[in-house]
């Protein structure tokens, strides 16, 4: 329900009842509880839990193996219990556990499991020392009936890349095989269920005919459904709270103004809406029925990218639970972000905004990974036959984990490939980050002698090294028909140099298909007139590149 005040301003108002009456059946929005507590958070976690366990893949219910470490809330003291001499399968070593995501605050403020203190968490915590969101998690924890609840920041020995490495690597199990994920959707030191801007609102009581009861609460903005309210959760646009969404079958997320709860795909709220859960395309909880792999990688990256790190070199970690999920269901060597079987198709991604690179090292520039900000993987318009013949390609990695981090990458192929300076043909446009049209005019020709190709042009990053980008000799290798990548010339001191070395520094899409493919042989030279000849030769060539 709206209305139009005299100054022609939005004015939402929103319908409540309660459940069980006539108007329940029309009106499907419930009246919230404005000050909730732990045992209502609990008894309305267990109603939601029965009401989707038809969802719900029952094994999720049974003992398994636990993490390496567990926060152990059995006992009066909270400590931290050490599994890594246990064998898995051992009796000792499973049973169920609750999976906390969160976002990280500054990591001095926060209490964490470091070399030094391991010893003394194993003896006991200090649970005054903890967040009042991660005091409400364990308390849950104990109200819910289990043991152990798994926080990364308290059972990952922070100050140990071993151990960071060896455990970043099993999040797709740790979140995967939890019994329950809560998601802290507030600022962790407000508690699990922070004060409700609704107990500031009035509420209008409306009696109907039938004596069912109608709440009518005034608002400032459009009442949001369930799925754009966890859209609204601080952990949206976090990087590792992605992958931790996704994986978890059972998600808790404490928003607000609201509890949204899921299990598989079926998501429920306290205000009574019943829906399809979906994280921005993708079905959260059922990775394993993906059909079309690659367009569902494609939209992974392109959801994924934009979000933001706290450690910039975790952008391949963080998606690597994921990224197991996906060689489960269609094995395929990982690449730094892109997978060996669909790599043509995925090595043409595009920007979308401001992106910049990283200052240490962190992918191969053919890769997505190289670039912070947002990205398309596996854009349409650049659809259609391959002209690019993948000669080699690898990565280099950085620990043990083929989904992790990498320190180097190389691309070897052989393509179409068109040498010129772009040169803008829309005014004052270089120093934008946005993509516009430009002329290719091959190096060393002059402009009237030549023909000048329209191509839509997309910088992987903007501002002045994309203007130095529009004053170079640039290189442009066709992957398909309309679409190439823009390729730089490395350096002779750089330490991987060697002949026909680039980086990318982009993308194009060819408006008109320009005559790439006509290789000047005998009977090219034959036939053509010289001028003629001489023109195909400056436009394109077969060669074989390298791609660091």
């Amino acid at each position: 329900m709206l209305e139009m005040s005299a100054v022609n301003a939005m004015k939402y108002s929103q319908i409540f009842t309660d459940d069980g009456t006539h108007a329940s059946w029309k009106i499907p929005d419930r009246r919230r509880v404005l000050k909730p507590t732990l045992d209502y958070c609990v008894d309305l976690t267990r109603k939601w839990m029965e009401i989707s366990s038809s969802q719900t893949d029952k094994s999720i219910n049974h003992r398994r193996d636990l993490p390496k470490r567990v926060i152990d809330v059995s006992g009066p003291t909270i400590l931290l219990r050490d599994f890594s001499a246990v064998p898995l399968g051992h009796p000792s070593r499973q049973g169920l556990y609750i999976a906390l995501s969160h976002r990280w605050g500054p990591p001095e403020t926060m209490l964490r499991t470091l070399k030094s203190t391991i010893t003394m968490m194993m003896i006991g915590i200090d649970t005054k020392r903890l967040s009042l969101g991660f005091q409400d998690a364990i308390k849950l924890t104990k109200l819910l009936g289990l043991d152990y609840i798994w926080i990364d920041c308290l059972c990952i020995v922070q100050d140990s890349k071993e151990d960071w490495d060896e455990e970043s690597s099993k999040m797709n199990s740790y979140y995967g095989l939890s019994w329950l994920t809560i998601a802290l959707g507030t600022e962790s030191s407000l508690g699990c269920i922070p004060k409700r801007q609704g107990d500031s609102k009035d509420i209008y009581q409306i009696v109907t005919n039938n004596n069912d009861i109608l709440y009518l609460q005034d608002g400032d903005s459009e009442p949001r459904d369930s799925r754009s309210r966890l859209s609204n959760s601080i952990l949206y646009d976090r990087g590792w709270t992605y992958q931790e969404e996704i994986l978890a079958p059972r998600y808790l997320s404490f928003l607000d103004e609201q509890i949204v709860f899921r299990c598989g795909s079926y998501l429920l709220s306290e205000d009574g809406c019943h829906t399809q859960s979906m994280l921005l395309g993708i079905p959260t909880g059922e990775l394993n029925t993906f059909e079309n792999t690659s367009y569902s990688w494609s939209q992974i990256v392109t959801n994924y990218s934009p979000r933001k790190l706290t450690m910039a070199e975790d952008k391949l970690p963080a998606l690597s639970g994921i990224a197991r999920e996906f060689y489960k269901i269609a094995p395929s060597k990982y690449l730094a972000g892109l997978w060996q079987e669909e790599f043509l198709s995925q090595l043409l991604w595009s920007t979308v905004r401001r992106n910049v690179k990283p200052t240490k090292y962190r992918a191969p520039s053919w890769s997505w990974a190289s670039i912070d900000g947002s990205v398309i993987s596996g854009s349409s318009r650049l659809a259609g036959t391959f002209v690019l013949e993948v000669q080699h390609v690898s990565t280099e990695l950085e620990g043990s984990d083929p989904m992790g981090r990498v320190k180097g990458g190389s691309l070897t192929a052989r393509g179409f490939i068109r040498t010129g300076m772009i040169t803008n043909s829309i005014p004052n446009q270089r120093h934008t980050s946005i993509s516009h049209f430009l002329r290719i005019s091959p190096y060393g020709w002059e402009p009237e002698k030549v023909d000048h190709y329209q191509t839509f042009v997309n910088f992987d990053i903007s501002g002045e090294a994309a203007y130095k980008a529009e004053k170079s000799v640039v290189h442009f290798l066709n992957v398909t028909e309309k679409g190439s990548l823009i390729l730089l010339p490395v350096p002779k001191t750089h330490p991987n140099w060697k002949e026909n070395t680039y980086e990318r520094i982009g993308i194009s899409h060819w408006q008109k298909k320009p005559k790439l493919w006509e290789v000047v042989d005998e009977e090219v030279e034959r036939t053509r007139s010289a001028a003629e000849v001489l023109r195909l030769r400056a436009l394109s060539r077969l060669e074989v590149v390298h791609i660091i």
